[in-house]
């Protein structure tokens, strides 16, 4: 559930975003070195302890005219989904895969969402970032916010506005720079 960035090539398992960083880490472009935790991986996380049945509840009946609802429902899934236990198999599987990562310094944990960038909509804002992330513990912790930002009332006010819907999250981990500059290729 587990692969480097480099060896990324399924949008429909990564997310766009991590499969256009991996083409270009094969094309030799200079792209921080990375990991990526599968969007399956994702799905069958939250199929445990019902917490995809409560996000389901959550969101059914939400109209972007009520904003009120929509970031009460993204307040009420963020504490359930920071409540998730990663299972002992996966951390492990990450700390081996990320340790020689953080031995550079510290990561950023970026959303990869499966259906951001796509002809319809391009989610651009609308998922969150965590830099600065220096210790394994933290490391899952920005991974299960990561999840979270699937359904933050952005995301959420976004997706139903434009009646699109993000299909599952890919998340990267890559070494993190301090870049000059950045922009959007």
């Amino acid at each position: 559930c587990i692969t480097p960035l480099h060896d990324v090539t399924n949008a429909t398992e990564h997310g766009e975003k991590a499969c256009r960083l991996g083409e270009m880490t094969r094309l030799g472009h200079p792209v921080p070195k990375g990991i990526v935790i599968s969007g399956n991986f994702f799905i069958e996380t939250l199929r445990q302890d019902d917490t995809q049945n409560f996000i389901n509840a959550r969101v059914r009946d939400l109209v972007v005219e009520n904003l009120t609802d929509v970031a009460d429902a993204s307040c009420d899934i963020e504490a359930r989904i920071m409540k998730v236990e990663l299972p002992e198999a996966f951390r492990e599987h990450l700390a081996e895969m990320a340790s020689p990562l953080l031995k550079h310094g510290p990561v950023a944990v970026r959303s990869s969402a499966c259906g951001e960038d796509s002809g319809d909509a391009a989610f651009a804002g609308q998922l969150d970032t965590f830099l600065g992330i220096n210790t394994l513990p933290a490391l899952g912790k920005a991974v299960l916010r990561c999840w979270a930002s699937y359904w933050s009332h952005r995301a959420l006010a976004y997706q139903l506005a434009r009646k699109v819907q993000l299909t599952s999250m890919g998340v990267i981990i890559q070494t993190q720079v301090d870049p000059r500059f950045s922009g959007v290729l």
